[in-house]
């Protein structure tokens, strides 16, 4: 099980076609993964990189930067200047953060109708 970051990993025409094909399943824009094989598991083990994907300018943080990795019930933690955002198998949830006003934290878990549509 692979993860496909645009730009990164695979070139956006090439990650367009194979979406198209059915041999990967967007997430959200920019992020792939292959149809066969665990997502989740992918998602999980992969949940540092892609974060670092969507949000470049944020930081690990509260239980996150301790273990520098999500937490054993699947989520992340992320401090940056982003509003709340929603993958198809991913939630983003913004935390209060009281440090620093303009900037928010985020969790990073797997939902529960995504782990339905992924059983």
């Amino acid at each position: 099980m692979a993860i496909y970051l645009v730009g990164e990993t695979i070139d956006a025409k090439r990650a367009h076609q194979r979406a198209q094909g059915g041999e990967l399943i967007p997430l959200v824009r920019g992020v792939y993964v292959d149809h066969d094989g665990d997502a989740e598991a992918a998602i999980l083990g992969h949940a540092v990189r892609i974060a670092q994907y969507l949000y470049p300018n944020a930081y690990l943080s509260s239980a996150s930067a301790v273990l520098l990795a999500p937490t054993p019930d699947g989520r992340l933690f992320i401090s940056g200047r982003r509003n709340q955002r929603t993958i198809k198998l991913v939630t983003l949830r913004r935390m209060g953060c009281s440090s620093r006003p303009p900037w928010r934290s985020f969790s990073l878990s797997l939902n529960a109708k995504s782990r339905r549509r992924l059983a």
